[in-house]
């Protein structure tokens, strides 16, 4: 654990004791003594580098099917009066990032490598949907990272109320 040394004066009337029997010119002692000092908990990021980087892929994938998205509706005005055309990369964003910031949040474990592993099927679920031969395969994995992204949420406020509830109950 980290040492502190703290100043401490002596009390008051240790100092006006000693100023009349020493003629009040020295300038009070100070002692110094060791204080053990537990550190904070707080919400701290566990080896980041691997959710920023699958944040950052999937940020670059869903601007690229945005621009996409606006060339098509450039292309066929017509169509687009006509069909309900709803854009999911941003949202499929979202929900890695949310995703993402567990991981980032979670000690390295078991669990650590299984959010890895589904960030990763997700980003290339979502990317290569077009390669699988099952109808609606990308909203499958859609559904899947939205449901996961409320769990995480869910998880990320259970964290940050145990964090406050502990801090408060230390007091």
């Amino acid at each position: 654990m980290p040492t502190l040394l703290i100043r401490t004066l002596r009390c008051p009337l240790l100092l006006r004791k000693m100023a009349h029997s020493e003629s009040g010119r020295q300038p009070p002692q100070t002692l110094y003594k060791t204080v053990t000092c537990k550190p904070i908990e707080t919400m701290k990021f566990h080896k980041p580098i691997f959710s920023i980087i699958v944040i950052l892929v999937q940020l670059i994938l869903s601007l690229i099917d945005y621009y996409d998205f606006l060339e098509w509706k450039k292309d066929n005005p017509e169509l687009d009066s006509i069909i309900s055309t709803i854009n999911y990369s941003n949202s499929l964003f979202i929900f890695v990032f949310i995703i993402g910031f567990y991981e980032m949040l979670t000690k390295p474990s078991w669990f650590k490598i299984l959010l890895r592993f589904f960030l990763v099927c997700i980003v290339l679920g979502t990317f290569l949907a077009w390669l699988v031969p099952i109808d609606d395969f990308y909203f499958g994995v859609y559904n899947t990272a939205w449901f996961s992204a409320v769990i995480a949420i869910i998880l990320i406020l259970i964290r940050i109320g145990t964090l406050a509830f502990g801090k408060i109950y230390k007091k």
